[in-house]
């Protein structure tokens, strides 16, 4: 099976947002999680209450414009913060005569994916493979944590197409994994 796929910057950026973040969320989110931070911020928010009445600190005695003076450091700091990460995030888009950005057919066979585009073809083994991921219409074939091949949404007249290819491409390799097993 053959798939013409056009990767342009915005599939990419789409593609390494969901990659980055699968890398900072925890992999199994539960409640369990949720209900533990809510007992800690309960217990820190009691904390500061008990300091307060402890030292007879009422709201109104509190030195509002100190207050808001020592807060200005800490946002500055998050606007600049927030400015470099997305100049990391701009800077990191492939250029479009690269290998990532532009068009390339991708060949799904029982050995593996041949990857063709301008600059040249490139082959991986199934067992490279490590996950296969549907998202927001778009398929990431992960070959390590950060490194997949992008079948943007684009690539699909409509759901049902990416369906089909999706569990197409899932049972060819589910096929090979177990082949080499």
């Amino acid at each position: 099976m053959n798939i013409d796929v056009n990767i342009t910057k915005e599939d990419f950026l789409t593609y390494s947002r969901f990659a980055c973040s699968r890398i900072v969320s925890p992999k199994s989110s539960n409640s369990k999680n949720t209900g533990v931070n809510l007992i800690i911020w309960i217990c820190i928010a009691f904390g500061f209450l008990f300091l307060l009445n402890y030292y007879d600190i009422k709201l109104s005695q509190l030195h509002w414009p100190s207050a808001i003076f020592a807060t200005i450091p800490f946002l500055i700091f998050t606007y600049l913060f927030m400015r470099n990460m997305k100049r990391i995030e701009l800077g990191s888009i492939p250029r479009d005569d690269g290998l990532v950005v532009g068009k390339r057919v991708l060949e799904f066979s029982n050995d593996g994916i041949k990857d063709t585009c301008e600059l040249g073809h490139f082959f991986y083994k199934w067992k490279a493979v490590q996950e296969i991921v549907s998202h927001n219409g778009s398929i990431y074939l992960f070959l390590d944590t950060l490194l997949a091949q992008i079948i943007p949404k684009s690539s699909f007249k409509n759901e049902s197409e990416h369906n089909e290819i999706l569990e197409y491409i899932n049972t060819i390799h589910n096929k090979a994994i177990n082949r080499v097993q």
